[in-house]
């Protein structure tokens, strides 16, 4: 079994001179989550407005009320709103805009807790062969799930979309390299690393596995096996990060599961449609306890066989060394404190 006791992220964490204690560092961290979540929607209200605004002039028709203020409550101008807000642009914008959290993740973590950048797993050392192994490893473990649900019936495979955008293609790549690795910073770089400074690694593991969960509650589907699923993939995601000693890794495989999900194969990414796909797939009703339903693949049973035997690779596949800590600069080296 490996020693994740031994990580030397944690170790190089300890050096930081701000550790709260893990219920105060639960409510930073729920404080960064909705302020960064309030700052990236500021841009998505701009373009709704702009967009409203330019469809109400093209009518020549603004409904306002007696006082000359706007009404967009009719009927029509709220379908307007749902239909942009359900769009793929609006999909693709709020994927990009999950880079503020990445931003405020470092700040927080560098300018208040002075932690390195080396201890939210930031390390220079084989990052690229990293990135593109968890790659490989994401879109296997997907793969592996699509396959148990197309061997028992749970879906079909219906060929290549013929109505496939290319260019939108390419930028959900893009855009979900950036959402893959703002999710896995947050919850593994800062709240994980941040939490196991002073508390055991397990408790820490947990702790940002479950909020990472409880996280997409509002997301369409949502329920007792998407709960499920999304605590295993924080359990994961985090034993993962900690054997390998970066957060590139990680980072990868979160990326290549959310697009292949939605971008290859057409299915829902946690109960949200992305519109766009390679190819295109049809799931059956009656077994959405395998194939997940309306969340997509994570809420069903095929990715709970899949995470489960994928947490019990990570914890007992041999390993040669527990990454002993070698820090990358001077300033790892700093004295600890605590509060």
């Amino acid at each position: 079994m490996y020693n994740f006791r031994n990580s030397d992220l944690i170790l190089a964490a300890k050096k930081s001179k701000f550790i709260p204690r893990t219920g105060v560092l639960f409510i930073i961290a729920i404080v960064v989550y909705y302020v960064t979540q309030y700052i990236s929607a500021l841009p998505l209200s701009v373009i709704l407005g702009i967009i409203l605004g330019l469809k109400l002039g093209a009518e020549g028709n603004i409904p306002v009320d007696e006082s000359g203020q706007l009404l967009i409550d009719t009927e029509e101008y709220q379908q307007m709103i749902m239909d942009f807000l359900t769009s793929k642009e609006s999909t693709l914008i709020t994927l990009l805009l999950t880079g503020v959290t990445i931003i405020a993740c470092i700040i927080f973590c560098k300018g208040v807790e002075k932690r390195s950048m080396y201890s939210m797993g930031f390390v220079k050392k084989k990052a690229l062969p990293s990135y593109i192994l968890g790659l490989l490893t994401g879109f296997l473990m997907l793969f592996a799930c699509y396959l148990i649900c197309a061997v028992t019936g749970a879906l079909e495979f219906e060929g290549i979309n013929s109505a496939l955008d290319e260019k939108f293609l390419i930028l959900f790549f893009v855009a979900f390299v950036i959402q893959g690795a703002a999710e896995e910073i947050f919850m593994r770089g800062f709240l994980m690393i941040s939490a196991a400074r002073n508390s055991s690694v397990a408790s820490a593991v947990i702790l940002n596995s479950v909020i990472f969960a409880f996280l997409h509650y509002g997301n369409t589907g949502f329920g007792l096996v998407p709960l499920l699923n999304l605590l295993l993939f924080g359990i994961f995601a985090s034993l993962y990060m900690l054997r390998s000693g970066n957060i590139w890794g990680v980072c990868a495989i979160h990326t290549a599961w959310n697009f292949a999900q939605g971008n290859i194969f057409g299915l829902p990414v946690s109960g949200i449609n992305v519109h766009e796909s390679l190819f295109l797939t049809s799931v059956s009703e009656i077994r959405a306890s395998t194939n997940g339903g309306e969340f997509g693949l994570e809420g069903g049973v095929a990715v709970s066989l899949v995470l489960l035997i994928s947490i019990m690779l990570v914890v007992f596949l041999p390993s040669k060394n527990n990454h002993p800590y070698v820090p990358e600069n001077k300033e790892d080296l700093k004295p600890e404190g605590e509060i």
